[in-house]
Parts: structure tokens; sequence; C-alpha cells
């Protein structure tokens, strides 16, 4: 998954116009970026969600909203400019990356918003949230002809996210690990798909003045190099020599993978 997702977080809230929100490079891939930033104030969890996805033409004004199922944290997909009403893959793809993530790091709890449009359609969004209990993450990401590079993307970035939150609102210095999040998706991908992608992280380190920006993107590369003594060419399966070795260095990145 070429991506670069970034959470900066503010020592504390004053207003939405004092918050520091990186700048988006202008060559972010098709994957797109999701930067976010927050703060706390009086116990209350304050959080800005900046989403682009980068193409040629805008996604049509059409949003739908669906809620994915009836249980808590809550999920729900809004698809922009989308033919069909088939949401249920992408439903069950987020909520199990959340699920695994909560399994590692019970104080995970958090609603997720999915926003989806299909690859080369322009979007770009700007969301905000307060909560005193169960934070809301809204994400951007793009459907690809190819639905395991769809699928495994949103399994990737739900997990990457869901590991940076509980970190920060309990003020642990993990909550800035880039490296780790990004172990996060990957290792959900597996655990929860039983695959990775050829594709998977296939970032270059993205040129920005702004710190937070360089540190993602640089962390995805870094990751990426890591995955190649792993992943070939076709991805990788569970069950191969390969998968278990990478299965062997997820748990040692504090990411079980359960057998089977």
């Amino acid at each position: 998954m070429r991506r670069f997702s970034s959470l900066v977080f503010a020592l504390s809230l004053l207003t939405p116009g004092c918050m520091s929100v990186p700048r988006v490079p202008a060559d972010v891939s098709p994957e797109g970026a999701n930067i976010l930033s927050g703060g706390t104030f009086s116990g209350v969890l304050y959080l800005r969600s900046v989403m682009v996805l980068p193409g040629a033409s805008a996604a049509r004004d059409d949003a739908r909203f669906v809620r994915c199922d009836d249980q808590v944290p809550e999920i729900r997909v809004v698809l922009h400019g989308v033919i069909g009403d088939g949401v249920t893959h992408y439903c069950e793809t987020a909520r199990s990356a959340l699920d695994y993530m909560v399994a590692i790091h019970p104080r995970t709890s958090t609603h997720i918003e999915l926003h989806l449009a299909p690859v080369g359609h322009r979007l770009s969004m700007r969301r905000w949230s307060l909560s005193a209990r169960v934070p809301r993450l809204h994400l951007v990401a793009p459907i690809f002809s190819d639905e395991d590079r769809t699928l495994g993307n949103i399994a990737g970035l739900v997990a990457h996210e869901a590991f940076h939150l509980p970190w920060f609102i309990h003020g642990d210095e993990h909550a800035g690990d880039e490296r780790a999040a990004y172990w996060a998706g990957v290792c959900a991908q597996l655990a929860t798909r039983g695959k990775l992608g050829p594709d998977v992280l296939l970032a270059d380190a993205l040129a920005s003045k702004d710190a937070a920006v360089v540190a993602s993107s640089s962390a995805a590369r870094a990751v990426r190099l890591e995955l190649e003594r792993h992943v070939g060419a076709e991805g990788i399966t569970v069950g191969s020599a390969g998968a278990s070795r990478l299965q062997q260095h997820c748990r040692q990145q504090g990411f079980p993978i359960p057998a089977g």
C-alpha cells in the first residue's frame, strides 16, 4: 500500500485555528492521505481529520452513509460516487482490523467513519469530533479495481490509526511511533485476511517541510525495506515459509498473529 498516514497531537486544545496540521504534499500516492490532529481539554478529546484522495476528476457529491452493524464501537461506511450498495466486505474488513487491535490493546475503543471513493476520483475533506468517552476516527481510502488491494489497504489503515489513538488518549509516548503503527497495519492484514499483496507499503519518503509528514513517510519506507525480506513478487499467504517468518517478526513487534 503506497500510503502515508500521520497522527499529530497538540499538547493542549486551544482553538481549531491554533492546531498545527501538516500540509498534504502534492505527490500523495493513490492510497491517499489521512492526517489527524487533536488535543484534550477538561477530559474532552478533540480530533481533527484531514482526508485527501488524489485524482484527475472530483468524486460526485452524492455521499451515502451506511452503518455496518449494531456493534459498538460503531463503524460507518460513506460511499462517494460509488455505484451499487455492496458494503459488506468493506465493513467486515474494517471491523476485523479494529477487533484485532482491541485484542492487543483493550483500551482501543473508537468509532470509525470510513469514506470510500473510486481510485482516481479526487476527494478532499476535513472533519471534527468531540468526545468525552468514545472518539470517532474519520478516514478515507480508495476503491481499486483489485479488491484484494482495496481491502488490504482498508485493514492496514484502520489498524494503523487504531494503534495511535489509545496511546495518545492515555498520555503514552508510543502515540507518535510511526514505525510501530505501520507494523500494526501489516500484521493486522496478515492476521485478519491471511495474506499480504505485493504492493503492501510500496512507499518512498515524501518531500515535505513538515517534520511529521517526513517522519511518517520515512517510517513507511523503513517498514517496506524490512518487509522485502519476507514478501515476494506474488505477495505472501499464511502457511508459507515466508509467512511463518513474518508472523514471528510480528510477534516480536508486539502484534501476535493467531495460529490457523
